[in-house]
C-alpha cells in the first residue's frame, strides 16, 4: 500500500495477513493417563493455544465419569506465548475436575475435551476446522481412599461397610487408630486379589465372607458376567463370615 501526495513522499506499508488458525491443544498430551484417589480431588489442566486473542472460546467434554466437571482452570496462565510457529498466541484453559467416589474405585474413563472458535472471520483456511480435542484416561485407584479433614477410622469402615479394626490393620502406618487423621493420608480399605482360572464372582464372595453386592460396589469396572484370570480386584474381607478351608490349595 502506498501513502502519499502528489510531489511528496511516498510511503510504502506491507501487510501481512496472518491465517486464523483453529486453537492448538498444548496439554495434556493426546491419550495421556492421569491417576485419581477415592476421596481426594484432582484437577487434571487442558490448556489450548489461540492465535486470535480477541476470539471467543466454547468447551465441551465427553465421557466424564459420575461426579467430574469441566471448571474454570486454577492456575493462571500467561497471557502471551511466542512459541507459536508464526505470531504470538493467548492461552486458555479448562480443568477436569473429579473427586472418585468411595464406590469408583477401579473405574476408568476415555474423556475428551473439545476448544472451539465459534465465530467465523473470514481469514480461516479453506476447510479448516474450528476445533480442536484432546482425549484422556482418568482412573481411580481401587481399594485406596484419601481421607478428608477430620476423618476418623470408623467414618472410612462405614463407608465401605466394613468395621475399623479391619481398616486399621490393613494400615500399619497408622499407629494410633483414635487419633484424627490428617487431610489426604491415603489408606488402604481393602486387599488387592488376582482372578485365578475357574474364579467367579460368588466364589471369591464365599471365600472373603462378603457378597456380589459388596465385591461390585468396592471394583466399580467390574461386571458379574465379564471375570477373566488375572483380573484385579479390591477385596474387604469379614474373617467371621469367611469360609472354612476357602484357601485355595
Amino acid at each position: 500500500l502506498g501513502f502519499g501526495s502528489a510531489g511528496g513522499n511516498v510511503t510504502c506499508v506491507a501487510v501481512d495477513v496472518l491465517p486464523d488458525i483453529a486453537p492448538v491443544v498444548r496439554m495434556p498430551a493426546p491419550e495421556a493417563s492421569f491417576d485419581f484417589y477415592m476421596g481426594r480431588e484432582t484437577r487434571v489442566p487442558v490448556v489450548v493455544a489461540l492465535h486470535n486473542p480477541n476470539k471467543n472460546l466454547s468447551w465441551g467434554s465427553e465421557g466424564l465419569p459420575v461426579g467430574a466437571h469441566l471448571a474454570h482452570t486454577a492456575e493462571d496462565l500467561p497471557a502471551l506465548d511466542t512459541a507459536c510457529a508464526s505470531a504470538p498466541c493467548s492461552h486458555r484453559g479448562r480443568d477436569v475436575v473429579w473427586k472418585p467416589a468411595y464406590n469408583q474405585g477401579g473405574l476408568s474413563a476415555r474423556v475428551c475435551v473439545q476448544a472451539e472458535t465459534p465465530e467465523v472471520t473470514g481469514c480461516e483456511a479453506p476447510g479448516q476446522a474450528r476445533y480442536s480435542e484432546v482425549c484422556f484416561t482418568v482412573r481411580a485407584f481401587r481399594c485406596v481412599y484419601a481421607l478428608a479433614r477430620e476423618q476418623h477410622l470408623q467414618e472410612i469402615a462405614s463407608l465401605f461397610h466394613t468395621d475399623w479394626l479391619n481398616v486399621y490393620s490393613m494400615n500399619p502406618t497408622v499407629t494410633a487408630p483414635d487419633r484424627v487423621m490428617y487431610a489426604e493420608q491415603v489408606l488402604n480399605v481393602g486387599h488387592l486379589y488376582n482372578v485365578v482360572p475357574g474364579d467367579t464372582l460368588s466364589k471369591i464372595s464365599t471365600r472373603f465372607g462378603t457378597s456380589i453386592e459388596h465385591l461390585l460396589m468396592v471394583n466399580a469396572d467390574v461386571q458379574p458376567d465379564t471375570l477373566f484370570a488375572g483380573d484385579e480386584l479390591c477385596v474387604i474381607p469379614d474373617t467371621c463370615s469367611a469360609a472354612v478351608g476357602g484357601i485355595p490349595s
